[in-house]
């Protein structure tokens, strides 16, 4: 399975790896993106400042400050399977995040772009 848990473990680890001890979000783009992600960021110790399913899971399964924090790093997970091109918007998306990405890499079907914000 090309989104299976030993990729998407090397791929949080290697997220990881490259914010350190920097705060971050957590972004997700793809037919799998709600492949709990945020979950294993948790599971190996390092929670992201905010996240793309706060809006879904935040103060019921974890706290989240009231005003999300401006971040200098981003850490977008791209899940995209061979059914993307029935949504391009994804496509688009992922295209024009690798071009912002200063680290990028991909294991399995899960590509791994750390952002930094415009600014930063």
């Amino acid at each position: 399975n090309a989104f299976g848990f030993g990729y998407k473990k090397q791929a949080v680890q290697y997220a990881i790896d490259q914010v350190g001890n920097k705060p971050f979000y957590l972004d997700a783009i793809g037919s799998q993106a709600y492949g709990g992600y945020r979950y294993l960021f948790w599971l190996y110790g390092r929670e992201p400042v905010h996240s793309f399913v706060d809006n879904i899971y935040a103060n019921w399964l974890y706290s989240v400050s009231d005003v999300p924090a401006q971040t200098e790093l981003g850490v977008v997970m791209v899940s995209l399977s061979e059914f993307e091109a029935e949504k391009p918007g994804d496509m688009i998306k992922a295209t024009e995040l690798r071009k912002k990405a200063i680290a990028r890499e991909k294991f399995g079907g899960v590509e791994v772009l750390i952002i930094r914000r415009e600014g930063s």
